[in-house]
């Protein structure tokens, strides 16, 4: 895979991972809670951040054990498909 094909791979990830944080569904519910239970920025923020990661993280694992689970399907069952 040359350069300008990652470049583009890259660069269309990154602006729908923007997107996606964008969209109000994402932290909404965080301004509102915080705003409920009157917690500071720092409060609303840290919680936020934390969820993010999680979000992050399980996103991550949840696609390299299907990625796996495609790679060890193409190994036991890709022949057929040749």
């Amino acid at each position: 895979m040359n350069s300008a094909v990652l470049t583009t791979i890259a660069a269309t990830g990154f602006t729908v991972a923007f997107f996606h944080a964008a969209i109000p569904t994402h932290w909404l519910p965080f301004v509102l809670v915080a705003r409920a239970r009157q917690w500071s920025r720092t409060k609303a923020l840290g919680v936020a951040i934390f969820a993010g990661l999680g979000h992050v993280a399980l996103t991550s694992v949840l696609g390299l054990a299907i990625a796996w689970f495609g790679f060890e399907l193409d190994e036991h069952f890709g022949h057929a498909c040749t």
